[in-house]
């Protein structure tokens, strides 16, 4: 039979002189085939379709097995950061470290973090955070973190506005 190059249109195509009407018994489709097919016999051009819908069906299971695999590895992601925060809490050390200053550090000249800088075990250490907390946090307020292996990361049995400690309570506004 030869080298075959078929076009499939679901709709039907603008220029209907340059195709060919094939209505396949065994889908019930109407395909929209290139000129070239008009020496081939109705059994050639049906063989020619259902090979076309086995690829289509192969490459649809493989477009399923990608997407399953892409929720499973999010899905053990989630699972291994769970772990990881309940071994940090139960073997790390809660403290709550003072601020002494913060900044925003530049890496790379586009990247930019939050930073931190906290007395801990009488040693300043810097503590990338996200920027809400960094806007609500001034100089001496407490900060909850766990250190853990040498490092210090940010309690994460508490968030936001639970995680600090205010050096000067903030006054309640008129009306609260």
């Amino acid at each position: 039979m030869g080298e075959k190059k078929f076009i499939n249109f679901e709709k039907d195509p603008e220029y209907l002189n340059d195709y060919v009407a094939f209505t396949s018994k065994k889908f019930g489709k109407t395909y929209y085939l290139t000129t070239d097919v008009k020496g081939y016999t109705e059994y050639e051009l049906e063989a020619y379709i259902v090979e076309l819908e086995a690829y289509k069906k192969k490459r649809r299971k493989k477009n399923w097995r990608y997407f399953g695999c892409f929720v499973l590895f999010c899905i053990v992601l989630s699972v291994i950061e769970g772990y990881q925060n309940d071994e940090l809490v139960v073997k790390g050390k809660p403290i709550e470290a003072p601020v002494l200053g913060r900044h925003v550090e530049t890496e790379y000249l586009i990247l930019e973090h939050p930073t931190l800088e906290l007395i801990v075990d009488d040693k300043v250490k810097k503590l990338w955070v996200k920027q809400e907390l960094y806007d609500s946090i001034t100089v001496m307020d407490k900060v909850k973190v766990i250190e853990y292996k040498g490092e210090i990361k940010l309690d994460p049995r508490y968030k936001g506005e639970d995680l600090i400690i205010r050096f000067i309570k903030k006054e309640k506004e008129v009306g609260e």
